[in-house]
C-alpha cells in the first residue's frame, strides 16, 4: 500500500487492444483500472485464503509425487521438466482459481491444458513476426484487434471464468 505508485502503470511490452482478457490483467492495467482490479483481487489472497489454498496446492503436488512413483523404473525416471512442470502448474491454477480437480499430468488432452499451451505458445515464425508486429506497430494492431492470444483460447478461459462466477454466485 505505501508503495502504491511503484507498482502501477508498468511498461509494457505488446498491444493488448485484441486479447480481452491478457488487456485486463494486473501487470498491464493503468491508472484507475489498475487500483480498481487490485483492490478486487487483494481479498483473494489474506492469509486465511492463502491457507486454504495450501491444502489444494499440496495435493496437486502429491499427485505429481505419485505420478512420478508410478513411473519410476529402477529408481530413475526421465521427464521434460518444462512440459511436466507446466502441467502441475496448470492443475494448480486451475483447482485454486476456478475451483476444478483436474490431471493435467496423466491427461495430456485437457481442455484447460490444451488452451493454456496455445495462449503461452511462444514458439514459430508467426508468433514471432505477430509480436514484432504489436511491438513496432501497436496502434495499427490495437485498430484492427490483433491479440497474441488465440482467439478459440480467448474464449474458452472468458467462458471458464463466466462459468466459475455463475457457479460461484449460486
Amino acid at each position: 500500500v505505501k508503495d502504491f505508485d511503484h507498482f502501477m502503470n508498468r511498461a509494457s511490452v505488446i498491444s493488448t487492444e485484441g486479447d480481452e482478457l491478457l488487456s485486463n490483467a494486473l501487470s498491464i492495467l493503468r491508472d484507475q483500472k489498475w487500483k480498481d482490479m487490485r483492490a478486487t483481487l487483494s481479498p483473494a489472497f489474506t492469509g486465511s485464503k492463502m491457507r486454504m489454498m495450501f491444502d489444494l496446492i499440496r495435493d496437486c503436488a502429491d499427485d505429481f509425487v505419485k505420478y512420478c512413483n508410478d513411473n519410476c523404473v529402477n529408481d530413475r525416471i526421465e521427464i521434460d521438466a518444462k512440459d511436466i512442470f507446466s502441467k502441475v502448474t496448470t492443475n494448480v491454477i486451475s483447482t485454486t482459481a476456478f475451483g476444478l480437480k483436474v490431471d493435467s499430468v496423466r491427461d495430456p488432452t485437457n481442455p484447460i491444458l490444451i488452451n493454456a499451451k496455445k495462449a503461452f505458445n511462444n514458439k514459430g515464425i508467426k508468433v514471432m513476426l505477430k509480436f514484432i508486429f504489436m511491438t513496432t506497430f501497436p496502434k495499427l494492431a490495437n485498430k484492427f484487434k490483433i491479440g497474441f492470444v488465440p482467439s478459440e483460447s480467448n474464449n474458452f478461459f472468458k467462458k471458464l471464468v463466466a462459468d466459475t462466477i455463475e457457479h460461484r454466485r449460486k
